[in-house]
């Protein structure tokens, strides 16, 4: 049996203190969900903003999406960012999500870019399964792409190439 994994390690640097604790618990409620007796009334109506944009980012998998976020800062006067990573299977888009929500609530006249890049990789070396991609988040849009997409672009555009008119 082999194991597949997902690993990324990326700030969102240059936050208030409030801002990083506000895509924590955004980060947290993913995998908690509504047994949150502080956002949620303990089914899955939101009491609270940040357990309403829960529920619409997440919808029937909130309380099952995963996403390992960080609060913290290099020094004691420093900036605070959120560290963003995973080491096993976490879904970067998850990531890219809560990002973008925060761009428009905290950011929405600022022309803000976040990019993550991950790899996905196997406990055995096995057909297929490595690869990776990048997603890059702006508070209008998000771009992901992967490495098999670009590996299969590439095919086409040789395969055109040698294919006589």
């Amino acid at each position: 049996m082999a194991n597949n994994f997902v690993q990324f390690s990326e700030r969102l640097a240059v936050l208030t203190e409030d801002e990083a604790d506000w895509i924590v618990a955004l980060s947290e409620l993913g995998r908690v969900g509504p047994e949150d007796q502080a956002h949620f009334d303990g089914e899955s109506s939101p009491t609270t903003e940040i357990g309403r944009i829960a529920l619409e980012l997440w919808g029937e998998d909130l309380g099952h999406v995963y996403i390992q976020a960080k609060n913290g800062r290099e020094d004691p006067g420093a900036e605070h960012h959120v560290w963003f990573s995973s080491d096993e299977a976490n879904d970067p888009y998850d990531v890219a999500r809560v990002v973008q929500v925060f761009f428009r609530k905290f950011r929405s006249d600022g022309n803000e870019l976040f990019a993550l890049t991950w790899s996905n990789s196997c406990s055995k070396p096995r057909l297929g399964e490595f690869g990776g991609g990048a997603v890059i988040v702006t508070k209008d849009a998000i771009e992901t792409f992967t490495a098999f997409e670009w590996v299969e672009k590439k095919r086409q555009e040789h395969d055109r190439r040698d294919t006589p008119p």
